[in-house]
């Protein structure tokens, strides 16, 4: 994605300034465009928090049964 930046001049510079002493109040947003970023941001963390704890599960699964395996491996080896 690519994000447009305004261009850097001096009068932009000005602007930012005149913002942050208050003199110049910048456009409010919407409240719902806020609140749908929020809802976005709480789906995406537990999306990705949801698939972290599958994925460990997964591979905690993947050692137990690849150690079983091998266990079962070396004992056929010997035996045979």
């Amino acid at each position: 994605m690519i994000l447009r930046l305004n261009r850097l001049t001096p009068n932009y510079f000005r602007l930012l300034q005149m913002q942050l002493a208050g003199e110049a109040v910048a456009q409010s947003t919407d409240r719902l465009i806020n609140f749908s970023a929020l809802l976005l941001a709480v789906g995406g963390i537990s999306l990705s928090s949801y698939s972290t704890r599958r994925m460990t599960e997964a591979a905690e699964t993947f050692a137990i049964v690849g150690k079983e395996a091998s266990e079962e491996r070396n004992e056929l080896h010997q035996n045979g």
